[in-house]
This record gives C-alpha cells, sequence and structure tokens, in this order.
C-alpha cells in the first residue's frame, strides 16, 4: 500500500516542511511507498516552499484558494488547503498532517497501516490545554473574549494529523468536500468552545 501525506503549507512554515520531509522519510520503515502532496496560497507561498532543499521529495503541489478578510483566515485558509488536498488525493491510506510535525517512531508507516486494517481513519486530539485572553478586552479581533478560558477543539480530532483509507475518503466526498470549517469561521463561528 502507498501513503499519501498532504500536507497544508504556507511560506513561514517552509523550514518545518523541510524538517518534516527528512523526518518522516528517515523514520518510514518503507520510505519508497511514502509520497507527498503540499498545497500552497499565493505565487510568493509556492516560491518558498519549492525551494526548500527535499523539494523534489513533493510528488505534487495545489493552489488552495485563500480567504483575505475575517476573524480566523488564517483557520478558514487551512480547512480550504485540506479540502483541495482531499480532492486530489489518491494513495491508499491517506494522511492529512501540519507541516510542524514530526514522527518519533521507527516504522509509523506500518504502524498506520496495522491501525487501518480494522479502523476506516483515526487522529490525534489536541492537548487539552486552556487558553486565555488577557489583553485590554477594548483590543483584538474578540475583545469580548477578554478573560475567558477557552479551549481549543476540546479533544475532539482535527485536521492536525489524521490518517484515512483513501476508500474511506472517497465515500466522505461523494457528499461533498471533508471539511466546510473555512465556510463556518468566514460566516462569523468561533474556532472554540467555552469552558
Amino acid at each position: 500500500m502507498n501513503i499519501e501525506l498532504c500536507i497544508p503549507a504556507i511560506k513561514a512554515g517552509a523550514h518545518c516542511l523541510e524538517f518534516y520531509i527528512d523526518n518522516l522519510i528517515q523514520t518510514a520503515a518503507s520510505p519508497d511507498r511514502i509520497k507527498i502532496s503540499v498545497s500552497y496560497h499565493n505565487e510568493e507561498d509556492l516560491k518558498w516552499l519549492s525551494g526548500i532543499r527535499n523539494a523534489n521529495r513533493i510528488m505534487s503541489f495545489f493552489h488552495a484558494p485563500s480567504y483575505k478578510e475575517g476573524k480566523f483566515v488564517a483557520s478558514a485558509n487551512h480547512s480550504s488547503a485540506i479540502n483541495i488536498l482531499a480532492e486530489y488525493a489518491h494513495g491508499d491510506i491517506v494522511i492529512f498532517s501540519d507541516y510542524d510535525m514530526a514522527f518519533l517512531r521507527r516504522g509509523w508507516d506500518e504502524d498506520i497501516e496495522r491501525v487501518l486494517r480494522s479502523h476506516d481513519f483515526f487522529g490525534t486530539p489536541n492537548a487539552p490545554l486552556e487558553l486565555g485572553f488577557s489583553k485590554d478586552p477594548n483590543f483584538g479581533a474578540a475583545p469580548w473574549l477578554a478573560m475567558n478560558k477557552l479551549m481549543k477543539y476540546q479533544n475532539t480530532p482535527n485536521l492536525g494529523f489524521i490518517d484515512i483509507k483513501k476508500t474511506s475518503l472517497d465515500r466522505i466526498l461523494k457528499d461533498g468536500p471533508l471539511t466546510q470549517f473555512d465556510k463556518f469561521l468566514n460566516n462569523g463561528g468561533l474556532p472554540f468552545r467555552f469552558v
């Protein structure tokens, strides 16, 4: 089975992407079966990402539409990138992963394949850390959040790292895009839950 890593990236993360590609190839039991696809939002992103030392390991670059306005533009753009990568993914196993990750265990590819023999997908939740905004409540994108405790995603798997069988991904995509989080955010939704 081949494994396709789908990585949404931006120019600011080029050095992390370079490290991640080295890491995932060096720690895979079968690095030849690893394929990498990367998204970008603009030509400057593409220039930086395609200029990394190990860019020859990237099979495809995909342009993801970007949002320019809204309170959580970066998160909306991340979701847009996930959708474009999902649309073009073709590996037997598809991994959606942020660029600032690292595999800590050798043979991670065999471990993922083993888990997916009995599951359609799995992911990692965000750490259950409380976030707080202590800025002056008269400033910022959401001043009414000042002094409130929040948790981002609260232990729900998110698209920081998710593995899925291609057959399962295809079934999901028949009903529309993988995520509509970008539209939720662009319509004023908040990526937090109040504690």
